[in-house]
């Protein structure tokens, strides 16, 4: 049987840093395109700002989704190490 060993402390730093960047990604002011101002451009019928906000919406909270689950993972392992320390027979 192997030993499986995880850094919990580094599993928590990973996740503040994740909410740190989620938190600068969600404070950048987004320029505002107006695809009717770019009449007659090969590119106006994909510039919308909308769709990137949207797309950074989805990444802001992927990244927040990822550090609560990290955080909730080093807790269960925490709990685990906490009851098995004790009923764990020695030999």
């Amino acid at each position: 049987m192997s030993e499986v060993s995880v850094a919990l402390g580094a599993l928590r730093a990973a996740a503040d840093h994740l909410d740190g960047t989620a938190d600068r990604l969600s404070e950048i002011s987004w320029p505002t395109i107006e695809p009717a101002a770019l009449a007659g451009a090969a590119v106006s019928v994909v510039a919308t700002s909308a769709r990137a906000a949207a797309y950074t919406g989805d990444v802001i909270a992927e990244m927040r989704g990822w550090a609560v689950a990290a955080r909730s993972i080093a807790a269960e392992f925490e709990r685990a190490e906490l009851r098995n320390a004790h009923g764990l027979p020695v030999s």
